[in-house]
């Protein structure tokens, strides 16, 4: 019956758009398991959950979302080539981002988690 709940509550929230990309089935995400360092985990969460405090959520920079600033936009293009493996940023699409979202990889976690930390401080 939770299970369904939840199911039926992520599908009708407009802010949970891209959770429901990540996360089909009721289980732990493996980035959990993956990552002790709980400030990296709790950076890797925020951003699958657009729950961060960047300027992206609140209402800075209209046309920025998470997708835009790691996968395509070229002011972090230098950010993005030393923090994020060259396969995500080749022709970036949804779908890669998504997997870059649900990678299993600590280093690819970590690597994720500094350069979107490094993105959101430049100015």
């Amino acid at each position: 019956m939770y299970i369904s709940e939840w199911r039926f509550s992520v599908q009708i929230c407009s802010s949970l758009t891209l959770y429901r990309e990540l996360k089909c089935t009721f289980d732990r995400a493996d980035y959990l398991q993956v990552l002790e360092n709980r400030n990296i985990r709790n950076v890797i969460a925020k951003l699958r959950l657009l729950s961060h405090n960047c300027s992206l959520r609140l209402g800075d920079i209209d046309r920025e979302d998470e997708y835009h600033v790691i996968s395509i936009c070229p002011f972090y293009n230098n950010i993005r080539n030393t923090h994020i493996l060259r396969y995500f940023g080749t022709r970036p699409s949804m779908f890669k981002f998504v997997q870059l979202l649900n990678e299993t990889s600590k280093h690819v976690l970590v690597q994720l988690s500094l350069g979107f930390q490094t993105e959101r401080r430049t100015p």
